[in-house]
C-alpha cells in the first residue's frame, strides 16, 4: 500500500525531478516487488497510475503529472525480467473501472489497474465520456455505486485474479479475469 499523498511535491510536477512518492518509498516498493516470492503483487494506490485518455482533466492529482517516477516504477515492473502477478488497485476516483495502464500498443499496455470506487459517493460525470471514447483502454467503466470482490487463485494454470464489480443490490456488473503467466 502506497502513501501517495504526504510525500508528493506538487511544485515539482512536470519536472525531471518530480516527486510523487519519496525516493525511500520508491526504493522500498521496487525492492519489495523484485524480492517478493508471492504469486500476486497487488499495489494499492490512492489514485490511478493509468495514463488517462486525452482530455481527461486534473492530472495534478495523479501519477501522470510525475512522469519520471511513473515511468520508473512501470519500467521496473516491465523488466527485464518482467515481474509476474502485478495488479494495480486504486481508489478516490468516483467511478469504477478496469483499465490498461496505457492504451493498446503502448509501452505499458500489458499492465492493468482496477479503479475501486465508488462505494457510496457521487460519481464524476467524466466517466461517461470515457465510456464512449476509450473503450479500447477502459473495457469496463461504471458510475454505479459498487464494490469490488477479488478472488485470487495461485493454483490456476496460469495463476489468476478474478475481479467482480458488484452493485448495492448484489448484482454483478462485470467479471474480469487477470491471468499471470510465469516468466
Amino acid at each position: 500500500m502506497l502513501d501517495c499523498r504526504s510525500e508528493r511535491l506538487p511544485s515539482t510536477r512536470h519536472q525531471a525531478n518530480a516527486q510523487y512518492i519519496s525516493p525511500a518509498q520508491m526504493n522500498w516498493l521496487k525492492l519489495g516487488l523484485r524480492r517478493s516470492p508471492c504469486t500476486f503483487k497487488l499495489i494499492v494506490n490512492s489514485v490511478p497510475i493509468t495514463n488517462m485518455p486525452v482530455g481527461y482533466p486534473i492530472e495534478k492529482d495523479r501519477w501522470e503529472g510525475y512522469e519520471t517516477q511513473r515511468t520508473e516504477i512501470l519500467g521496473h515492473i516491465d523488466g527485464p525480467p518482467l515481474l509476474p502477478g502485478v495488479l494495480w488497485l486504486s481508489g478516490d476516483f468516483h467511478f469504477g473501472c478496469i483499465a490498461m495502464v496505457e492504451g493498446p500498443g503502448k509501452r505499458f499496455s500489458n499492465q492493468w489497474e482496477v479503479f475501486m470506487g465508488q462505494g457510496a459517493n457521487m460519481s464524476k460525470p467524466a466517466w461517461e465520456a470515457l465510456r464512449d471514447t476509450a473503450a479500447d483502454q477502459l473495457p469496463f467503466i461504471t458510475g454505479t455505486n459498487n464494490y469490488v470482490r477479488f478472488v485470487c487463485d495461485p493454483f490456476a494454470s496460469p495463476p489468476r485474479i478474478t475481479a467482480q464489480f458488484i452493485d448495492g443490490d448484489g448484482i454483478v456488473l462485470t467479471t474480469r479475469d487477470f491471468d499471470f503467466p510465469s516468466t
